[in-house]
């Protein structure tokens, strides 16, 4: 297969599909036929990466770390929290894996 080709916004990276003479994003002036060659085919926002980077690992592991901590806890509030926790960390885990292995 060859390289994914995308028109780009050159000021914000987004993905215009067709050819504008502006960006529908950023409102900057695009020039016509501007075509960008994706590197490595990932075409998404920066923000998009964080949040899926945040919770395909900070999630998880905060999930079962507080899980683990609170699940031990004498106090039935603590408690109930660290099921919570420990519950959102494994299936996070799980769509992760899930996800990884599909």
């Amino acid at each position: 297969m060859g390289a994914l080709t995308t028109m780009l916004c050159p000021n914000c990276g987004f993905d215009g599909g067709r050819i504008f003479n502006f960006c529908s994003s950023c409102g900057r002036k695009v020039a016509s036929g501007v075509a960008v060659t994706s590197d490595d085919g990932v075409v998404g926002s920066r923000a998009l990466r964080w949040i899926v980077f945040v919770s395909t690992l900070v999630v998880p592991v905060v999930g079962i770390v507080m899980g683990v901590r609170y699940v031990a806890d004498p106090r039935l509030p603590q408690r109930a929290l660290g099921r919570w926790w420990l519950a959102l960390g494994i299936a996070v885990t799980a769509i992760d894996l899930f996800v990884l292995l599909h």
